[in-house]
């Protein structure tokens, strides 16, 4: 379509273990010397995690867009855990790819004192 575009080529904010999962996407990414040297996550054993788990999601008839309890939960355990550690809730980032999973945890954030 000849829009022009730019790629970022040097990354500084994910460790290079999470970075790693986008090189099927953006084989050119790279890590700058930053990622490589930042302290482990207090009360985590590794820098990253993948969760498996039978419970069902349940789409909002309001809004068409999944929601999954089970998953909100652990989510929410896992800042309060972090939170009680010492980190401010501002460095504590959670991504959710479904506006019903995103209000889910807002709520729950916000029950929980951590909005």
């Amino acid at each position: 379509n000849n829009v022009p575009y730019v790629r970022l080529r040097t990354q500084r904010r994910m460790r290079p273990q999470i970075s790693r999962l986008l090189s099927p996407i953006y084989p050119e990414l790279r890590d700058h010397a930053v990622t490589l040297t930042r302290p482990p996550v207090l009360g985590m054993a590794k820098p990253a995690y993948f969760i498996t788990h039978a419970a069902a999601e349940r789409v909002r008839r309001d809004l068409l867009s999944p929601e999954n309890s089970h998953e909100a939960e652990v989510l929410l355990c896992l800042s309060a855990l972090l939170v009680g550690l010492g980190y401010a809730q501002g460095r504590i980032t959670i991504l959710a790819a479904y506006v019903g999973q995103v209000l889910r945890l807002r709520a729950g954030l916000a029950a929980c004192g951590l909005d």
